[in-house]
């Protein structure tokens, strides 16, 4: 969103009657516009490919998303690279290396290995010992081409003042504010476990990943090189991907979308649509669970927990909306689902009555703003702008952190 901090100024032109004056205002003006953006910091590809370092573990200070795998966890550090983490003893977790690289934002493993998107390009490491990780294979350009800009890709972003001046603009009804579409440069069978905000998932030797507007299906017949089968385009503002079964569930700022791969090619079975707003997507048995969350860079969308009868998905039918304070990342296993509700914070609820779910709260973990959460047997894995939590939560009624990864 730009946020206008200027003025406007209109140029009038020498007339002899006051209705001329009037005309020359409205067809001569010019506006001075000042406002901050989010603009994008590029580096070259060449450079972005060449920032791959193994190192000794450093500290944890900007985390992002996060991905389970067996004992271990790999942890993004927002623009510089992938923490690797023993969880062996989740009361007690080691930080064990660090993946120095610059452009990365997602996360999948699978088969001993680990795929990162590195801007464009998905990148193949061997994690099958994790004192030797090395690079294996890497498939270029084959995502997120829209962000390129010749050779160059966005490896950050930085908020700058812009003044931007405008001749023969409008004179009258401007409220003075100028708007502009946020684009977000991105937080299972044999395979990790991510969060809900994933946009790449490993499922039984393929690999799904989506961009701003795109789902692409990868196949790993060469585990080490994602060959790209097929591509489908959706819409603008694709943001999750979570598979059930054989469909697709995906996320966007406007709907969730059910997709399924029929002959080698990815087909749309149906979607759900609603006001422009952030949406994550998880779903058990017959059942997807969808919050909405608006902003200023999300939409106009109510903070809410969409419940979706997916029993027939060529019809998908909301069946319960639950108001919520600022949803973002959740997750559902048993009977169980978990909420991160914003400043509400995570939130344990019983999930077997579709309507009466806020009626049915088990607890409340306050871990200041939570993003994001992992259910793995009867641990919990949230992240938040406060840090990275564990907890058993053997009784839901009264979760027990058992550790900190990173704390604020």
């Amino acid at each position: 969103m730009k946020k206008v901090l200027g003025h406007r100024a209109c140029l009038l032109i020498t007339v002899s009657s006051i209705s001329a004056i009037f005309s020359s205002c409205n067809t001569h003006c010019r506006q001075t516009r000042r406002y901050v953006a989010n603009v994008p910091v590029y580096e070259s590809l060449t450079d972005i490919r060449n920032s791959i370092k193994i190192q000794s573990s450093v500290s944890l200070e900007n985390p992002g998303k996060i991905n389970q795998y067996g004992d271990l966890l790999f942890i993004i550090e927002k623009e510089k690279g992938i923490h690797v983490v023993d969880n062996s003893n989740p009361s007690s977790p080691v930080f064990k290396k660090f993946i120095s690289m610059h452009a990365c934002h997602d996360i999948a493993t699978g088969n001993g290995l680990l795929y990162v998107d590195q801007g464009p390009d998905i990148v193949a490491f061997d994690i099958s010992d994790i004192d030797q990780i090395q690079v294996v294979g890497r498939s270029e350009k084959v995502i997120f081409s829209d962000q390129l800009k010749g050779d160059s890709f966005p490896v950050s972003f930085i908020e700058k003042e812009i003044e931007e001046v405008i001749d023969n603009g409008d004179c009258g009804g401007s409220n003075g504010r100028i708007f502009e579409d946020f684009v977000a440069v991105p937080e299972m069978s044999g395979g990790g476990t991510s969060g809900s905000t994933s946009r790449m998932i490993f499922d039984n030797n393929r690999l799904f990943v989506v961009d701003n507007s795109t789902i692409f299906f990868f196949d790993l017949a060469n585990p080490h090189k994602p060959v790209k089968v097929s591509s489908q385009i959706i819409t603008n503002g694709l943001e999750t991907v979570y598979l059930h079964q054989d469909l697709f569930f995906i996320g966007s700022q406007f709907g969730m979308f059910i997709m399924k791969i029929q002959n080698q090619q990815l087909q749309q079975v149906s979607g759900v649509f609603h006001s422009r707003g952030c949406d994550p997507v998880v779903v058990q048995n017959n059942r997807a669970y969808v919050t909405l969350r608006g902003s200023n860079t999300c939409g106009s969308a109510l903070n809410s927990l969409e419940v979706i009868d997916i029993s027939n998905p060529t019809s998908p039918n909301v069946i319960a909306q639950h108001f919520l304070t600022e949803p973002f990342g959740l997750a559902v296993k048993d009977s169980l689902l978990v909420i991160c509700d914003g400043s509400g914070g995570v939130r344990i609820f019983d999930s077997r009555n579709d309507l009466a779910i806020l009626q049915n709260q088990f607890s409340v973990c306050q871990v200041g703003n939570a993003f994001d959460v992992i259910l793995s047997g009867k641990r919990m894995l949230v992240t938040s702008d406060k840090g990275i939590f564990q907890f058993d939560i053997s009784d839901p009624k009264k979760p027990d952190q058992i550790s900190t990864l990173f704390s604020k």
